[in-house]
């Protein structure tokens, strides 16, 4: 198990196919994620059970990974992520087209707040609700940062 930004995720390597649910529903018992490992012409994949992209999964994998930097692949994207471990550290480059307001990040399906940490902002469902309305995305998150961290 992993924590990457705060939520518990079981990475699962070497398993086979037809116990994939099996395999997620016993784990998210413990956990708040479930990823499956394997490979793509070699490179390290990520897999979702609903296909989707997680920044937090992500990172838990990259995390893992003997290199010190190199590219994997993981859904809901189509091309590769690059990928640096420095000591307890994580960076990826995720090739996606964004937008960004002030402290708004909009992706195509979601958009995010930024929050830096030390300012103490708070914010609620009903906030990223109107967020959510505001910039026409039916998923809106909050991104809780530290400094330029």
């Amino acid at each position: 198990m992993k924590i990457a930004g705060g939520n518990s995720t079981a990475l699962v390597s070497n398993y086979p196919r037809e116990l994939k649910n099996q395999v997620s529903k016993e784990l998210l018992k413990k956990v708040e994620q479930v990823d499956f490992i394997s490979s793509k012409n070699g490179i390290p994949k990520l897999e979702l059970m609903g296909g989707e992209l997680c920044i937090n999964g992500t990172l838990a994998f990259a995390s893992q990974l003997e290199n010190k930097q190199g590219k994997i692949f993981t859904s809901g994207i189509t091309e590769g992520i690059d990928y640096e471990n420095s000591g307890e550290k994580t960076k990826i480059k995720i090739p996606l087209d964004y937008q960004r307001f002030d402290k708004v990040i909009l992706f195509g399906g979601i958009g995010f707040i930024c929050i830096n940490k030390k300012d103490g902002e708070k914010t609620s469902k009903e906030f990223l609700l109107e967020m959510s309305n505001k910039y026409n995305k039916p998923a809106f998150g909050v991104i809780i940062y530290n400094q330029n961290k």
